[in-house]
């Protein structure tokens, strides 16, 4: 795709002047890094914080014992899992005391939904975690 004379991977791994990297030193073990690499964890996350849509919100703030978000990523479709493994997490996540947000990327859910899940397609992601930080540190006072 990039031509014939165009470096291995092993070349350009050498040929590197910066690397940044998607973690940050609070986050993880204490290590030694080179001067080349730059810790940028976070950087996706906005500093405001908009308000949840009610939806969201009623679901989140009805949450007494706490709530789950859970999200594959937008890689792996949750509705392309095989029938069993969809099933084990909804059973499983019917088990928990906590309410659960499952992103969700199909119109319908092969079975019945249990009380305790939301399931969405799109999620304001940013404002739901960004609440429960604000929720934390409001407890932690």
């Amino acid at each position: 795709m990039f031509g014939d004379d165009f470096p291995s991977i092993h070349e350009l791994d050498s040929l590197a002047s910066l690397i940044l990297i998607n973690q940050h030193f609070s986050l993880n073990y204490p290590r030694p890094l080179l001067p080349s690499i730059i810790e940028v964890g976070g950087m996706h996350v906005s500093r405001e914080i908009k308000p949840l849509d009610k939806d969201f919100k009623d679901f989140i703030d009805g949450a007494k014992e706490g709530v789950i978000y859970f999200s594959m990523g937008s890689n792996l479709r949750s509705d392309q899992m095989a029938p069993e493994k969809i099933f084990a997490f909804a059973e499983a996540f019917a088990e928990l005391p906590q309410r659960v947000i499952w992103k969700w990327n199909a119109d319908t859910f092969p079975g019945e939904v249990p009380k305790n899940l939301k399931l969405a397609q799109w999620m304001p992601q940013q404002e739901i975690l960004g609440m429960q930080i604000i929720f934390a540190i409001y407890m932690l006072k």
